[in-house]
């Protein structure tokens, strides 16, 4: 612990007193206990009997130990998932980049909540081989440029992805030609097509459609905190959240990943 350069935060000031001979908290007598006028120990730098080695940051500790590993999110973000490759539901690999930007300009941007969003729009444009989150925008490009350093840049980098992952599309969205592709809704919201998956709860209604992902995402637009939609033959399942993944052959499905 001692060694450690980073991982525990040094506090220097505050005190300490001790040895009165009374419950700090209670304000009644230890019988027993020793009494040493004006006992005071101050927090310094360095060790020191008040505060120790300072406050722990449990992130930092993991990867001066060598265990960031163990430091994951559910989803990618930076620093914790720096340089190392993050697998999509889609089969895709990306390497996430934190504070590396590259110098291409993007063809399109997104505006999402977190960097797995990001990814999958990029999952869902055919060309896309980089991604750079900044707040909610997220920049789509197609080439990497030369790498410079950003301090605080959050990206992604396409490094491997399936065949035949972007195929050719028919006029509306359908199953399977859509399948992990973006639909942009009337609105401007783009809607992540996934063919064969459900989401386990979030259900906030279910209506009746014309048996087509356009009229299952045309009610979710209606519908207040609508986020995620499964369409099985007429019916379609609106949800306000998006549980786990789950096969299901007999869904079609839609979720939203940025509002317009």
């Amino acid at each position: 612990m001692y060694s450690l350069k980073s991982g525990l935060t040094d506090v220097t000031l505050g005190a300490a007193t001790g040895c009165t001979g009374v419950n700090s908290q209670s304000g009644q007598a230890l019988n027993g206990s020793s009494i040493i006028p004006y006992a005071t120990w101050n927090a310094t730098v360095g060790w020191d009997p008040v505060t120790g080695l300072g406050l722990p940051n449990f992130g930092l500790l993991l990867d001066a130990l060598g265990l960031s590993a163990y430091n994951k999110t559910a989803t990618p973000s930076c620093p914790s998932y720096n340089g190392t490759e993050y697998t999509t539901s889609t089969g895709s690999v990306y390497v996430i980049e934190c504070g590396t930007d590259h110098t291409s300009d993007p063809f399109s941007t997104v505006y999402v909540d977190n960097l797995d969003s990001c990814i999958m729009a990029c999952e869902g444009t055919a060309g896309c081989t980089d991604v750079q989150l900044s707040g909610s925008a997220c920049y789509l490009k197609s080439s990497l440029g030369s790498s410079v350093s950003s301090p605080g840049a959050v990206g992604a980098r396409l490094v491997s992805q399936p065949t035949g992952l972007h195929a050719a599309l028919t006029t509306f969205p359908s199953c399977p030609s859509w399948n992990n592709t973006i639909y942009n809704a009337t609105s401007g919201d783009k809607y992540f097509i996934e063919c064969g998956v459900d989401h386990v709860g979030g259900d906030i209604g279910m209506v009746y459609v014309n048996n087509t992902i356009q009229g299952c995402v045309a009610a979710c637009e209606k519908t207040v905190g609508c986020v995620d939609t499964s369409l099985s033959g007429a019916a379609c399942y609106l949800k306000g959240s998006i549980g786990e993944a789950v096969a299901n052959g007999n869904v079609k499905g839609a979720r939203l990943l940025s509002s317009s």
